[in-house]
């Protein structure tokens, strides 16, 4: 009697955990026959102001006017982007709540902050890739005379000191960048970092630091004004917004080199398809509009408006890849970012 009581509890057992499992199976597919059905949170890992949070407004914008629901955007700068992104792998994979990103939350943060303990193959949806910014080294009125990135090389020799080079902070693309032209043309470049761009940019303008490795839309009007000297921007080839720049990948020890900032949208892991699906479409098409092409145009930024997300996905890890070859050759010490 009590074996046939067992058996039976057994097969009620596998019916409820069946039941449960089909109702969590219609309960994502209900969030995504129904999204959206209210207010999306889009959150921006930077303060207000920068390239990042204005690609973050224009498509939050774009986007509140094609899903039919608003989309709202939340700064959550601090601790190189991991704070806003530890907020969003908490969320619900509903699709309301996304956020922007750049190679910092993706590609560098997990390589020098120990303290960082999110995976970025496990626990992200890639939804969207939407642009890039190139990145420009160049010179202040320290280097005077130096007029490309042979010339800078060769300062960096003569000088006993070596010369000093500002960054957005530790960690950040900028960092990867210097140390590995310090590292293949065994030059001293010694790293000063900021908690933002125009900090370091400043201080270079100033005569303080040397050199400044910064978005080239934050520099440009300076390089075009004769305040800075554009030595070459980490792409494989020349941009369209300042051609005559050249592209660090011309130079044979840095033909690798493919570093610029790009920005793509994300979400919790396990957000359905259909829902990630929707947000590319969405995303996308909010780029496609003109106005917000010619202000992202006019912050040096290419825009992507095409895409899948296992397209964005495979990316991301080529990405990834690549900066974590960056630490091996150069052995760059590991730590936590200023914040």
């Amino acid at each position: 009697m009590k074996r046939v009581q067992s058996a039976i509890t057994r097969r009620e057992l596998l019916l409820l955990s069946q039941a449960a499992l089909a109702c969590g199976l219609i309960s994502r597919h209900a969030w995504a026959d129904d999204y959206p059905s209210r207010l999306i949170n889009l959150i921006v890992p930077f303060t207000p102001g920068g390239s990042v949070d204005l690609i973050g407004r224009l498509t939050a914008s774009g986007m509140t006017g094609n899903l039919g629901k608003r989309v709202v955007v939340l700064n959550v700068p601090g601790a190189s982007g991991s704070i806003a992104t530890n907020r969003l792998i908490a969320a619900r994979p509903d699709g309301y709540t996304l956020e922007i990103v750049t190679p910092r939350e993706i590609s560098t943060a997990t390589l020098v902050n120990p303290e960082i303990t999110y995976n970025v193959e496990r626990d992200f949806t890639y939804i969207a890739l939407g642009g890039r910014s190139p990145i420009v080294v160049a010179g202040g009125p320290t280097l005077k005379g130096t007029k490309t990135f042979a010339d800078f090389v060769a300062q960096a020799r003569k000088r006993p000191r070596g010369l000093t080079y500002a960054t957005s902070g530790v960690g950040s693309p900028q960092n990867f960048l210097g140390e590995l032209i310090k590292r293949r043309y065994d030059i001293n470049l010694v790293h000063v970092p900021f908690s933002g761009g125009s900090g370091g940019l400043l201080e270079v303008l100033g005569g303080n630091v040397d050199v400044t490795i910064i978005t080239l839309s934050s520099a440009l009007q300076y390089i075009k004004a004769g305040k800075l000297v554009a030595y070459g921007i980490a792409d494989q080839k020349r941009t369209p917004f300042a051609a005559d720049i050249p592209a660090l990948a011309e130079n044979k020890k840095l033909s690798d080199v493919d570093m610029g900032i790009w920005y793509g949208l994300v979400g919790p892991a396990k957000t359905a398809p259909a829902i990630t699906g929707r947000l590319n479409q969405s995303f996308h098409d909010a780029l496609k509009d003109p106005a917000a092409q010619e202000k992202l145009h006019q912050h040096a930024t290419t825009i992507i408006t095409e895409g899948t997300p296992a397209d964005f996905e495979a990316f991301a890890r080529r990405d990834v890849a690549f900066y974590r070859s960056i630490v091996k050759e150069t052995h760059m010490q590991i730590g936590a970012p200023v914040k």
